[in-house]
């Protein structure tokens, strides 16, 4: 029996220790240093906060999906490429990048990159305050996001930020040719992407703020019993607000609420034995990756990945730090 006040921690962690001060000294000293290197990190670490897009000119935006892990030098080519001003070459238009995690560590080298690159500004997203003031307001109160599948909350994120912005919403990595934007006054003024099979790619999201579209995808979204995924969900949205049955015969009818890119103009690309003129078709305006993302995480394969798809002609910054990192690695 104990009698007199609680042991404090140090006194039990004495007493596990044989009574031995001199145990407990080493004990200490090791904890200090544990605590010291950890505080350390986290100072190294950038904490990211919420913000919002300007609406003005309608922005260009980033969001990988939930299930996103790594930072990889092809986001950074993404996030650089889209850069380009369609009006003026030589100047830059803001790119906004949001991600679901709260601080870029200090090693996540290519989140720190797309930091440094100009005009790129990096937001928490934080989806309860993105949701609000959208049609999507209701899910605050009745769903969290861990009970719904992670295409269903990348979707409504990117509803909402478009919702309130305007623009376009691309996942990262998805790398720009062609620079592309969203008139938000004129005619056909939302953008979308036929795969090959005739359905809508959900790469690309482009439209201007309280689209019809968009309000018809919250009201899906708002069904709990929805399947599929973004693209079958943009599909069957765009047939209703449209009335047509087949995509394919958009442009031929008269909705004035949709724009169909023409040709390829979404480009699949991945490693490859030979160098390719990725992106060189004339309709094409995005390229995506398909290879296997685990080898972006292989300096070696990222490079080779960059010089057999000639990615420099899109970002020269990030092509050129990686070449940077890869000969310093020697």
């Amino acid at each position: 029996m104990i009698i007199g006040p609680r042991p404090t921690v140090g006194w039990v962690g004495y007493l596990m220790l044989g009574g031995s001060w001199y145990r407990m000294a080493i004990v200490m000293v090791f904890f200090g240093f544990a605590t010291i290197f950890i505080v350390n990190q986290g100072r190294q670490a950038i904490t990211l906060h919420y913000s919002t897009p300007v609406p003005f000119p309608p922005p260009v935006m980033f969001l990988p999906s939930p299930a996103h892990a790594h930072t990889t030098a092809l986001d950074a080519c993404s996030v650089e490429a889209a850069g380009v001003n369609p009006f003026n070459p030589t100047d830059r238009r803001r790119v906004y990048v949001f991600m679901w995690t709260g601080t870029i560590s200090h090693t996540d080298v290519w989140g720190r990159w797309i930091l440094n690159l100009p005009k790129v500004d990096i937001s928490l997203v934080n989806l309860p305050k993105l949701v609000s003031q959208t049609p999507l307001e209701e899910i605050r109160k009745h769903t969290t996001r861990s009970s719904w599948p992670d295409w269903m909350v990348w979707a409504a994120t990117r509803v909402s930020l478009l919702w309130g912005a305007g623009g376009m919403v691309l996942p990262l990595g998805a790398i720009m040719t062609k620079p592309l934007m969203v008139d938000a006054h004129g005619p056909k003024s939302g953008l979308v992407a036929l795969t090959e099979d005739g359905e809508v790619d959900p790469l690309l999201m482009a439209m201007p703020a309280h689209h019809p579209v968009l309000l018809a995808m919250a009201e899906q979204l708002m069904n709990s019993s929805i399947g599929g995924n973004q693209g079958s969900l943009l599909t069957k949205v765009i047939r209703e607000v449209c009335f047509v049955d087949n995509i394919r015969h958009l442009s031929f009818t008269d909705c004035s609420q949709i724009t169909v890119l023409k040709g390829r103009a979404v480009e699949d690309f991945g490693e490859t034995e030979l160098p390719q003129q990725t992106g060189g078709d004339a309709d094409t305006f995005l390229i995506r990756y398909t290879g296997d993302l685990h080898h972006l995480q292989d300096l070696k394969q990222t490079r080779q990945v960059f010089l057999d798809n000639n990615l420099h002609k899109y970002c020269p910054l990030t092509a050129q730090s990686v070449e940077v990192l890869w000969r310093d690695s020697f």
